[in-house]
This record gives structure tokens, C-alpha cells and sequence, in this order.
């Protein structure tokens, strides 16, 4: 196994990976997800979509993906997992 730490999504991302795999892929995906998912990036879809409340805005790709999977532990959770807290968190700066 070999260690690669590096920065990522506002935090420390540490990974173990088989020597066959591709840290260049891993970098990758973790672009990937961060270009879609950032609220930090104002060019990300999560970006656009918090720019425009109140309006139907189709989502699609990842962040797709990542809301379906919020709403299903916010539902599995009755409630106690809630991304939808991004007012708050920019109240807590």
C-alpha cells in the first residue's frame, strides 16, 4: 500500500492505495467532485444552484448523485442527517 496525503474539499484527504492504482485518477475524481460540490468554487453546479433559491433548476451529474444520496440519510435518519444546512453554516462562518 502506498500513502498520499493532500489537499481537498476544504480538508486533509489521506489515502492508502494498491500499488496498481492510479493516484493521477484519485487526484481526478476528487477534482471531479470538488468542481461540481464546492460552495466555495462560485462555477460549481452546488454554486449555481444556491445562487438561484426558490427556482426549479434541473441537477443532474454528481451532484445529482449527492443530493439523492442526502435526501435518503435525511429520510433514513428522520431528520437528524440534514445537508440543507447551508444558511446556518454560513451563519457559523
Amino acid at each position: 500500500m502506498r500513502y498520499h496525503s493532500f489537499p481537498a474539499m476544504g480538508t486533509t484527504v489521506e489515502a492508502w492505495l494498491e500499488p496498481a492504482m492510479d493516484i493521477d485518477a484519485l487526484f481526478n475524481w476528487f477534482e471531479l467532485v470538488e468542481s461540481e460540490c464546492s460552495r466555495f468554487r462560485p462555477e460549481s453546479a452546488l454554486s449555481q444552484l444556491n445562487s438561484r433559491p426558490g427556482a426549479t433548476v434541473p441537477v443532474g451529474g454528481i451532484l445529482g448523485e449527492v443530493i439523492e444520496s442526502a435526501q435518503e440519510a435525511f429520510n433514513l435518519s428522520t431528520g437528524l442527517v440534514d445537508a440543507a444546512t447551508g444558511s446556518a453554516l454560513l451563519a457559523w462562518g
